[in-house]
């Protein structure tokens, strides 16, 4: 799904995106979180949340207003539920939103990432989402490279059950960005064609976690930016 943006007037060169930024991050142990200050038109708000239910019910996905779901990931008979909202700001007004992401959850763990790029961003599309799960070791996810053309974002996400910060066993390649609370660990990097190159495909992201606890989980996916 590619949620796009009317087009917007830059005195920015044209082009591929070649860099992004992480501008702000934010996190929340309920079923909403805050957009930070810094926003502006332009930017793109990624929130990944991570919720748990008791027993094998399922929490309940609430949309954020003016958001599209790029993920919606849900661990049948685990009580789990991972979801990843997206939005290109359209105004610094926009500061302050208080989103809701899911509701009915007994744990619940949310990272707020924006980034920028030196131009406005006007598309996000996901792309090859794999995940696994276990009460043990859940093995690795792997985003594959096939059918992804860079500049891309690749995500690489774990969670557990519990009053727990779960830690990252391998993470490959190595993330630029992390942000992490009880429930969930992101870990985000951005590839881009060099000066001159013709955009080709990113190398694929590898996450593995160890036993966390209950209900663990592993993630990967790419959201391609233009």
């Amino acid at each position: 799904m590619t949620f796009p943006l009317m087009p917007q007037p830059s005195i920015f060169p044209v082009g591929p995106i070649r860099s992004i930024t992480r501008e702000a991050t934010a996190n929340s142990g309920t079923g909403s979180i805050t957009v930070p200050s810094i926003v502006k038109s332009g930017d793109l708000v990624v929130i990944c949340t991570v919720a748990y239910d008791t027993g094998t019910a399922m929490p309940a996905l609430v949309t954020p207003a003016g958001y599209s779901i790029v993920i919606d990931q849900q661990f049948g008979g685990w009580g789990a539920r991972l979801v990843v909202a997206a939005r290109i700001v359209r105004s610094s007004a926009e500061a302050g939103d208080v989103l809701s992401v899911t509701s009915g959850s007994s744990a619940t763990g949310s990272i707020l990432q924006v980034f920028r790029a030196r131009v406005p961003i006007k598309s996000a599309t996901p792309r090859n989402f794999d995940s696994n799960i276990s009460n043990g070791d859940p093995g690795p996810s792997t985003a594959a490279a096939a059918g992804v053309t860079i500049p891309a974002l690749a995500f690489a996400i774990i969670g557990v059950d519990g009053a727990i910060t779960p830690t990252f066993q391998t993470l490959s390649p190595a993330a630029t960005f992390q942000a992490s609370r009880n429930n969930v660990n992101v870990g985000t990097r951005f590839e881009a064609p060099a000066l001159g190159a013709v955009p080709g495909t990113p190398t694929a992201q590898s996450v593995d976690c160890d036993d966390n606890g209950t209900s663990n989980f592993t993630a990967a996916f790419f959201l391609e930016v233009r």
